[in-house]
């Protein structure tokens, strides 16, 4: 017995849970997928969108310290480390500003593997040199510098 879709292309057993209203917060995913990021990650797993990973070098002039993240929108990562209202690394740290942005690839494993790789270095001449290059190869992944987020 089928539920929600059938077997044959073209027919309809009777509309979808989604349609019907009987997922919560459906309806908001299908009139608007951009209304929350939550609801971005959904439709994109449904293939409405394609996200972009980046990897991101922040530096602190004040602790003269260099800062790795990954994200899939950088300048809110950014406001996100200058403006957290609860105590974290980057809290203590402030202001930061963006050194280099690499794009990564649409698949979040990758980014946080690229991520993990360059902290695992725990050196500060191979952050400089991944911040004056254009594009960088590291064993997991091919980082290509995003030029408007330049400083």
């Amino acid at each position: 017995m089928f539920c929600g879709k059938s077997r044959y292309p073209g027919s309809s057993v009777g509309p979808s849970p989604a349609a019907a209203g009987l997922i919560r917060g459906s309806s908001r995913e299908w009139s608007d997928p951009g209304s929350s990021r939550g609801s971005q990650k959904r439709a994109a797993k449904r293939g409405f969108f394609t996200f972009m990973y980046y990897i991101y070098i922040l530096y602190s002039e004040t602790s003269d310290l260099y800062y790795i993240g990954y994200s899939d929108n950088v300048d809110r990562r950014l406001s996100e480390h200058n403006n957290a209202p609860y105590n974290t690394f980057t809290s203590k740290h402030r202001p930061w500003k963006i050194k280099a942005v690499f794009s990564v690839s649409g698949d979040i494993g990758t980014a946080m593997k690229a991520e993990r790789f360059i902290k695992k270095q725990k050196s500060r001449s191979f952050i400089e040199r991944l911040c004056s290059a254009e594009k960088a190869d590291i064993p997991v992944a091919q980082l290509v510098r995003v030029p408007q987020l330049r400083d």
